[in-house]
């Protein structure tokens, strides 16, 4: 196989563990992560969401028998939040959102924003999710107009 013994001896090291070998050769050595796993500082993102009043434009509507709205209804958006926080509200009516500032963690950032578009998409409008490290996005959410 090899000539020379060292590299041998090193080929067994890949080979799998036999029945006869002791249980050192079957353990795959403890599972605590090194330190750098262990704690990784969250990320975060900062998100404005408009929503878009569809009542003049109802052919934009997703879905059988869904009614255009305003905005999103401010009970079904607390209850998509889960552990997200929202940071400001603006209104288009009592109740009704026209646009919320979100913060984050980046790891749930494709289920908030799959769940935010199925409830949006059955109540009528459609949620515009824009990153506000992104210099025109932070400067059109500060700016306190609307986006529509």
């Amino acid at each position: 196989m090899y000539s020379f013994q060292f590299l041998r001896d090193f080929a067994r090291v890949f080979l799998p563990a036999t029945a006869g070998a002791g249980p050192a050769a079957h353990d795959p050595g403890p599972a605590t992560p090194i330190r750098e796993e262990r704690y990784r500082q969250p990320v975060y993102r900062d998100l404005a969401i408009w929503f878009e009043d569809l009542t003049e434009n109802p052919d934009r509507v997703w879905g059988v028998g869904v009614v255009p709205a305003q905005g999103m209804d401010e009970e079904w958006f607390d209850a998509v939040l889960g552990d997200v926080v929202a940071r400001e509200r603006r209104y288009v009516a009592e109740g009704v959102l026209s646009g919320v500032r979100v913060s984050l963690r980046d790891d749930d950032y494709s289920q908030f924003r799959r769940v935010l578009q199925k409830v949006s998409d059955r109540l009528g409008t459609i949620p515009w999710v824009r990153d506000l490290s992104e210099p025109a996005y932070s400067a059109a959410w500060y700016s306190g107009k609307s986006f529509f």
